[in-house]
Order: structure tokens, then sequence, then C-alpha cells
């Protein structure tokens, strides 16, 4: 089965529904799976592009996506292309503040929401919008598809022609950042900045896809950027794109759909990290020896490929890839930093994890592993096409086509992040001498402590959860100040699994994590990373916070990433306690 590149995505879609017009390209589940070819996909997103054309929707109009990951989503997001308009996708789990703004801001027309149930959340929010017309609601569109089926029958090349007509500079998506250190950006990329990433992703991985064979299991948000890059894929690979029930039954799904291929976020890996080391705590303590021995093994580069270690992979590790369905040939890995460690953890076990590099502003990926260019620790080898450039104070520049074009209604803020055609990420790192890119924080969130030490925190805070399945997030700070303190979340999986080993018993959550036994738990995981890290970055306080962050009390992002400003602002006083003089 062939690759499609085309100039556009539109263009690739067609093509893809015209050359394997039979093949099942996708798969959903209601209650039972069910197989949808690319010619059935095409005919759904056809009648539902015109319909929103008969709704009045132009050539750059702005159309919103607010649900969470289905197939629904896939079709109203090629509908929307179809009518020459623009996909501005929303997270599900944004709140009805940030909604109102994203829709706001870009003056969006029409707004699919997944259900009336979201819709009751944002009665006010849409009512303040003067910009929107319409919203369609997924599970009640058979009126919007029975009028674009009446302009096709008047017009049955309508689709066909307005497919065609794009052109690679036109915008495909606003995709909105998440929003860490201010107000998110509203980033516009092109069919051109799409089709370069998944051009160069043919370069360096057809070799090892085989369109017909692979089968993906898609969990990520389609709203953000890797989620997106791998919905449009499946129209250049002609892969089977499984979509997830939900993420509290992923591991259900895994088993069912048994995917070859996966893309994922470093909370996929960390969290079934936590969950073999519970598992392992129930395991006899020669169960647990012998698993200890055969991760201790396969750390030697030497035994990797010989029988020994193929002996480990059948008895010992093969009930961990079961777990992600058995036939897992690799995933790529992105959004966030993935630890060294967890990355050569999963090799042992038999999963590859290919960790890359990208932001919303490129589209993605610029740098990747592969099986020929493979480095644990770093992102990756920058892809064909693009070119890195580390400027004088370790910051991150890039030059490619890939780049976004500009930042919605931000003429400012797209002349501020290029220097002489080069986009700055305000992400620091070095190459090192086979040029693989290693990533060591965020420029804005490097701590300069009152010594002049420079201290990146991820690098600390990655640690601290590697340590432990008891550690869910991790705050590290001490910006100006004598030393380093730490803010810690903890698992309630892991929590409660501690407290049943321990025999504690405990009335609610909140109460469990301020246990004496678990603070000293903690303590030593704190002790054990100082003994690895130089003096200036030890962690000298810490405090065990009594609950998780969350989207809701504005410490994480809809894309789960930590707010550092607002968990500064949230808990002032108490990282004000952890600096007064004993």
């Amino acid at each position: 089965m062939p690759f499609i590149l085309k100039p556009t995505i539109t263009e690739t879609f067609l093509e893809r529904s015209k050359t394997t017009p039979n093949t099942i390209g996708f798969q959903y589940k209601r209650t039972l799976w069910t197989d949808v070819s690319f010619l059935e996909f095409y005919q759904k997103v056809e009648v539902l592009s015109l319909g929103l054309t008969q709704l009045g929707v132009q050539k750059g109009d702005r159309v919103a996506i607010l649900s969470s990951t289905r197939i629904e989503w896939a079709i109203a997001d090629i509908a929307i292309l179809g009518a020459q308009a623009i996909t501005v996708p929303i997270y599900s789990t944004s709140t009805p503040k940030e909604i109102q703004f994203l829709l706001e801001h870009s003056e969006s027309k029409i707004l699919f929401l997944e259900n009336r149930t979201l819709f009751d959340k944002l009665t006010d929010q849409v009512a303040a919008l003067s910009a929107l017309q319409a919203v369609i609601f997924m599970d009640e569109w058979e009126s919007v598809l029975a009028s674009g089926e009446m302009l096709r029958r008047t017009d049955p090349y309508h689709f066909e022609k307005n497919l065609l007509a794009a052109k690679p500079e036109d915008p495909i998506t606003i995709c909105y950042t998440s929003g860490t250190t201010g107000e998110p950006k509203g980033v516009v990329l092109t069919h051109a900045n799409m089709m370069s990433v998944l051009s160069d992703c043919v370069s360096v991985f057809k070799n090892h896809i085989r369109s017909e064979r692979e089968t993906l299991l898609t969990f990520l948000p389609l709203s953000h950027i890797i989620g997106k890059v791998e919905s449009m894929a499946t129209f250049v690979f002609g892969w089977k794109e499984s979509y997830a029930t939900s993420i509290q039954d992923l591991q259900k799904d895994f088993k069912e759909v048994r995917p070859t291929l996966i893309f994922s976020v470093p909370r996929i890996f960390e969290k079934a990290h936590s969950q073999i080391q519970i598992r392992l705590g129930k395991m006899s303590w020669v169960k647990r020896k012998i698993f200890a021995h055969a991760v201790k093994s396969g750390q030697k580069k030497s035994i990797l490929g010989t029988l020994r270690y193929q002996l480990y992979k059948q008895v010992i590790f093969s009930h961990v890839v079961e777990g992600f369905g058995g036939n897992l040939k690799f995933a790529i890995c992105g959004g966030a930093p993935l630890s060294r460690e967890l990355t050569e953890y999963f090799q042992i076990m038999g999963i590859m994890i290919f960790e890359g590099y990208g932001l919303t502003e490129s589209c993605a990926p610029v740098c990747l592993n592969t099986f020929e260019n493979y480095k644990p620790g770093s992102v990756g080898r920058p892809l064909p096409e693009v070119s890195i450039r580390i400027a004088d104070d370790g910051e991150i520049w890039i030059r490619s086509e890939k780049l976004f074009s500009h930042y919605w209604k931000r003429p400012e803020a797209t002349a501020e992040a290029f220097v002489d055609g080069w986009f700055r990420t305000g992400d620091i790192g070095f190459l090192d001498p086979q040029g693989f890119l290693h990533i060591t924080d965020r420029k804005k969130d490097l701590i300069i402590t009152s010594g002049g030490k420079n201290v990146a925190p991820q690098k600390i805070e990655n640690l601290l959860k590697n340590l432990s399945p008891l550690v869910e997030e991790v705050v590290v700070l001490g910006d100006r100040r004598k030393y380093l303190t730490a803010l810690l979340t903890l698992s309630p999986e892991a929590l409660a699994k501690f407290a049943e080993e321990k025999e504690i018993l405990f009335s609610d959550f909140k109460t469990l994590t301020q246990h004496p036994m678990v603070d000293q738990m903690i303590r030593s995981v704190i002790d054990e990373a100082n003994l690895e890290l130089p003096p200036y970055e030890t962690i000298k306080k810490f405090m065990i916070l009594p609950e998780s962050f969350s989207i809701q009390t504005g410490e994480l992002t809809a894309s789960l990433k930590v707010k550092r400003g607002q968990v500064s602002k949230s808990y002032r006083d108490l990282i004000e306690s952890m600096y007064r003089e004993s």
C-alpha cells in the first residue's frame, strides 16, 4: 500500500480515498468495535462539509471543535477544511472561561460540540459571543448532513473542487498554546507546515511502517498538536486508526485493539511504570528479586539481543508488553520531557519509545529519535528538512518549513518570536557531538539562586518522579533564594497501596498525605535524589500538598502542564514558610 504525499492535506485526503477506498482506515467503539473504510469516511466528511457550506461557512471562516477524542472529531476537522475554513481546536478539559476566550479571540462562526451536556455548562459563555452563529452537536447533526446531501445531489463535484482548491500556504488550523506562562496564543498553521512534518516522517519511518499491517490506538486529545499530526498522518500512511473509548478504559482498549504504533505523552508511561511498581509490591520477595535482576541485566547493553535476554523478555517482561496489547512495535512520545531512565526501562521491557521534540509553532516534531538514530535521554536528531541552532544563552532556535505563519491577531508577538528567520523556542538545550538534541529546561523556568547558580528544575523534578511511584507532580522553587525547595503532590493509587502495606488507618486522602510515615517516605526519596545532585541543586526543604493539581483550581493547563506561576501564587504562604529562618 503506497504512502501518499500531496501539496495539501485536502488533496492527500482525496487521493487516499481514491487509492485505497475499501481499506479499513478507522475503528471506533460504542458497544462493539465498528470498522470504517476510507471511502465511508470520505462520504461522511463530504455531506458534513457541504452542510457547513449550506450554513454559510466560507473560505477563511473559523470553525471550532470542542470534544473528546472520537471519530466525529476527525470527520468534523476534515469537513471544515473541505469547506475551505479553518479549524479551531479546543480541549474538552478547558474551563468555561478559557473556552469563551478562545471562541471570542478566534471569532469562530460555528462550534462543534460533543453533546448537549457540555453545552449546558457553557450557556452563559456562548450567549456572550457575537461572532458565533450556530452550534452543532455531534450526536445530533443529522439535519446538517441532510442539508449537505441536498447540495451534493445538485452539485456532485462541489466538495472535490473545494478539496483541490486549497493552496499550500492556506491555513488549516489556529491551534492555541497551552498558556503556561500567560494568555494563550493562536498559532496559525498551514497545509505546507503539516505536509512538511508528514513528509519528513515518511522519510525516517518508511522502512518500518507497513500501512496495511499497522493499527494505532488514538487517545491523545486531537486538539493537541501531536494528536493533530497523528490524525492527518492517517491519510499519508494509510494505517488503521482506532479511537480509544476513554483514558479511564485505556488498558482495556490496548488489549482489544492490540496496536502496533501509538502516539503518546510521557504521563502514559509514567503511570504505566507506577502501576508496574505497585504490582511488583504485591509479589513475593523471590519474584521481585528475579524481576530486579532481569532489569539490571538488561541495563548492560551487551546483553541486548542475546538468548538470555530473549528468555527474560518472553518469561519475565512479556506481561508488561501485554499491558500495551502485545503487538506494540514502537511509540512516538512528545509534549513534555521523558526521563532517560524511563526510556531505557521500557526498552528493556521490549517497548521502543522514540522521544521527539517540537512545539505548536513548529507543527509538532522537528527532532525525533528513530530506529537508525537512537539515543535515550535526547529528543533525537533534527528531521531532514530542519535546521537547529543554539544561541549564545543556550536557547534553541529553529529554521524550518514547519514553522507557523503567524500568531493570530498578535503581530508584535510574531515579530518577537523570530530573529533573522530563526524561531526562538524559549527552550534551553544543546546539540551533542553526534548531532542529538538535548533539552535541559524552559528558558522562563530556569532558576538562578541568590548565589548565582543556574538550576534547571525539570531535571530535578523528573528525577524525583522516577524514584518513587508515590510522587505525582513536583515543582522545584528557589529563584533568587539561598536554596531550593519543592512542592509535591502524591498519586492517590500509589498512596493507597503504601497505606495498605504499612497498615496506616486514615479517613481521607488529605489526611493520609500528611501522615508522618508518608512524610518520612518522601523525605527518603528527597535524600536519595540529593545524593545524585551537586550541592546547589539539592532540595533543602519540601512540602507535601494535601491534594493534586487540577485544571479547575488553575494549576494545570488543559493539556495537563503545570502552571508554575499559578502554583507559586496559590501556595505563596506555604512557600514563604520554607524560607523563614529557623
